[in-house]
């Protein structure tokens, strides 16, 4: 696990989020390391900004790689099969966005900041 690799939790705590993790931006995420104090950024590859420069950045799909809505319920795996493709799951980053939501569903009443480990995702009942 990552945390454990960067020192992000104290050894024996589980379940609590360090004090000075604040939150991911545009995948960023700034921290102080536990022991050391030291100042560490965690910058994600595929971040959309492509802090890293082009060489290190994954800033897009993999090439022929398609996002598909699938039917409420079924599974990324069902989805694709269903249409002769693979489903990629380490592509799901590229396309669980706003923007590709809406070009699926509509997105009836547009895009909110909401927070969740689930988000973005578009409800498709009336029960919202």
């Amino acid at each position: 696990r990552m945390v454990d690799k960067v020192g992000l939790m104290p050894k024996g705590v589980k379940g609590a989020i360090p004090m000075d993790l604040r939150s991911e931006h545009y995948g960023v995420v700034a921290y102080r390391h536990a022991q050391s104090r030291a100042q560490i950024l965690l910058v994600d590859r595929r971040s959309p900004r492509a802090y890293l420069g082009p060489s290190a950045s994954l800033a897009a799909p993999s090439e022929g790689c398609i996002s598909a809505a699938s039917k409420q319920g079924q599974s990324c795996i069902d989805a694709c099969t269903e249409r002769g493709m693979r489903c990629d799951a380490s592509q799901m980053y590229f396309f669980n966005d706003c923007k590709s939501l809406e070009r699926h569903f509509g997105c009836e009443a547009g895009c909110a900041h909401q927070v969740g480990k689930e988000l973005p995702v578009y409800v498709s009942d009336d029960f919202q």
